[in-house]
């Protein structure tokens, strides 16, 4: 008997030994493949931001060529310039220029000037200032002789009077008798650049020869693209486009691909390494432009990268413990079979050896069947313990929520420490505080229906848990862009309900509705209160897709989900708390699309 036992431990160890291992292998697979994933989305996310700003950024550059081109074609039409250069004198071209001042004053423009057919400056809106363009030659720009020959032509170069880089937008005059002379408007973009340097990315711009012509990174004006050769040098140096400058190239190389952007290498000035970086390219319309912006990967993913071990871990525990819970419930069963194997045969032999005291014997099997009775308690009480580890699969899901607005509290505070806007940041860390707490409070909630099995209920404003629940939330909604409209017209509305569980309930169908209005256009949930004898209604309404065919008769089935990575129990626990609360939970799908949840409890006395 002593080694049937020592047989039988030294085999229940094993199981724990495999279970041991096999968490430690799936940690560090979770670990891995969490690292991996939130990478890959941290670069999506960055991506998406940096190709939204891009197209915002060139839209605001196209707006101020366009409206500098309609200055040009208003000048080189305009009667007192045509009449001035036809039949120039010093009191017309005086004239000219204050009304060249008045129109560079209204349009934002640096400078408008007006070239003749020599190629001379006859008239400026400087002509007051020492570097004046009046009388300065400008036949040798490529600006002048294309739109003399084309009727417009376009330059980015370094000012040969000012020194600063501007656009040069020109469109050919022309009189009666043929051209009289070309209209130049100078457009410097120094204020885009202070624009781009107090973005979180970083831009710059390119034209078709790869040169850098505006940079947020300021020493990066006139760097090129690649190491040029003597000859091609020499050339830019002999356009006089842009001076003297260094034309070196640009510190960044090109390391592969992330999505539809590039993963590069960029040596920022001042840094001592490279730093990663992912790059987004957009063309600037009307010009032969590429407008690239960058921001460095590392900060993104780092967080990216926290959160999602946080969740995979937390994932793996909650199933290594409905795993652990289910063996130690297989080997109980196994050990109460062998006791009562063991105790069979003592029996039989007692009943054998000593068959002439029958009376003894009687009470031998009474003792053993009594011993049985208890065996079939434990049992059961094994089973209900099992029953628990199946609901702590459901902390995941729950706790998923809280860690997530935890998360975009724990980003915004860090661009808000960037800003040094320490109250803000005082308040999210309150936030994440309550945050935390409200984690501890729902796992002790688990552990209380383990221990107690119920509920506590008392008066709740419903009003207020779903003001509660909305806070939460709040991330989540602005950033898919989801339109919340709830104005209860009672305030408050006292239920009877346990508060946690009743935000519980009402953070499971916002959720629920902000992910069924992924791929609607203008997403919006509508919440209403409603009161009838005694109930107070609450109703949960989106305008996304609905809820498919053979859905909804499942709806509240354990582990009966439609998302991709949904355990099926947000549902179901949301009904079974409201079941607690002497109330109900249903679902419906309205005839106009969409999905309603309406959520009826007790009103409180």
């Amino acid at each position: 008997m002593t080694s049937f036992l020592r047989t039988l431990l030294g085999e229940q160890r094993r199981p724990w030994l495999i279970l041991a291992a096999l968490c430690i292998a799936l940690g560090v697979l979770v670990v891995i493949g969490a690292d991996r994933y939130a990478s890959h989305q941290a670069d999506a996310a960055l991506l998406a931001r940096l190709r939204a700003a891009a197209n915002l950024q060139v839209s605001a550059l196209t707006s101020a060529l366009d409206k500098q081109r309609a200055v040009r074609f208003v000048i080189a039409r305009d009667a007192d310039v045509i009449t001035t250069l036809a039949a120039p004198d010093d009191a017309a071209l005086g004239r000219l220029n204050e009304k060249l001042e008045t129109l560079n004053a209204g349009a934002g423009a640096n400078v408008i000037y007006i070239i003749n057919t020599d190629g001379i400056a006859v008239a400026s809106s400087n002509f007051r200032e020492e570097k004046s363009f009046v009388g300065n030659d400008y036949n040798f720009r490529a600006y002048f002789n294309d739109a003399m020959s084309t009727g417009t032509g376009q330059l980015f170069a370094l000012g040969s009077v000012s020194r600063q880089p501007g656009l040069y937008i020109a469109e050919r005059i022309v009189g009666p008798d043929g051209p009289l002379g070309v209209a130049v408007v100078k457009l410097e973009f120094d204020a885009f650049e202070t624009m781009w340097g107090a973005e979180a990315s970083d831009t710059y711009v390119m034209d078709s020869r790869g040169v850098v012509i505006l940079s947020s990174v300021g020493p990066w004006q006139f760097y090129v693209q690649r190491a040029l050769s003597p000859g091609e040098t020499a050339t830019l140096r002999d356009s006089l486009q842009f001076g003297e400058a260094p034309l070196i190239p640009l510190p960044v190389t090109v390391n592969g691909q992330a999505g539809t952007g590039d993963l590069v290498a960029i040596t920022l000035p001042g840094a001592r390494r490279d730093v990663e970086a992912i790059r987004t390219a957009a063309d600037v319309p009307g010009t032969d432009w590429t407008l690239f912006a960058f921001s460095p990967v590392a900060e993104t993913r780092a967080t990216a990268i926290s959160s999602a071990r946080a969740v995979g871990l937390l994932s793996l525990l909650v199933v290594a413990t409905g795993a652990a819970l289910l063996l130690g419930y297989l080997q109980r069963n196994r050990q109460a079979q062998a006791r009562m194997q063991a105790e069979s045969a003592r029996l039989e032999l007692a009943v054998a050896a000593r068959t002439r005291d029958l009376v003894q014997a009687l009470d031998d099997r009474q003792q053993a069947e009594a011993k049985a009775g208890r065996l079939r308690d434990d049992l059961a009480q094994s089973n209900r313990l099992a029953v628990l580890g199946q609901i702590a699969a459901g902390v995941a899901h729950e706790i998923n929520q809280p860690l997530g607005a935890i998360r975009a509290y724990a980003e915004n505070g860090r661009v808000l420490a960037d800003k040094r806007d320490m109250a803000a940041v005082d308040t999210n860390l309150g936030s994440i505080t309550a945050l935390t707490e409200r984690i501890a409070a729902i796992t002790e909630q688990f552990r209380t229906f383990a221990r107690k099995g119920g509920t506590s209920v008392e008066p709740v404003d419903l009003v207020e848990a779903v003001d509660a629940a909305l806070a939460m939330l709040r991330h989540r909604l602005a950033r898919n862009g989801v339109e919340v409209l709830f104005n209860p017209s009672d305030r408050p509305v006292p239920v009877l309900a346990d508060r946690i569980g009743l935000e519980q309930i009402i953070v499971n169908l916002v959720q629920n509705a902000i992910e069924a209005l992924a791929e609607t256009p203008q997403p919006v949930i509508e919440i209403d209160l409603a009161r009838t004898a005694g109930m107070a209604a609450l109703t949960v309404s989106d305008n996304g897709p609905g809820i498919p065919p053979g859905i909804l008769e499942k709806m509240f089935v354990p582990f009966n989900t439609n998302k991709p990575k949904g355990l099926g129990l947000g549902l179901v626990i949301s009904q079974e708390l409201a079941t607690k609360f002497s109330g109900t939970l249903s679902a419906d799908a309205p005839l106009l699309g969409g999905a309603s949840f309406t959520l009826s409890l007790p009103v409180a006395p």
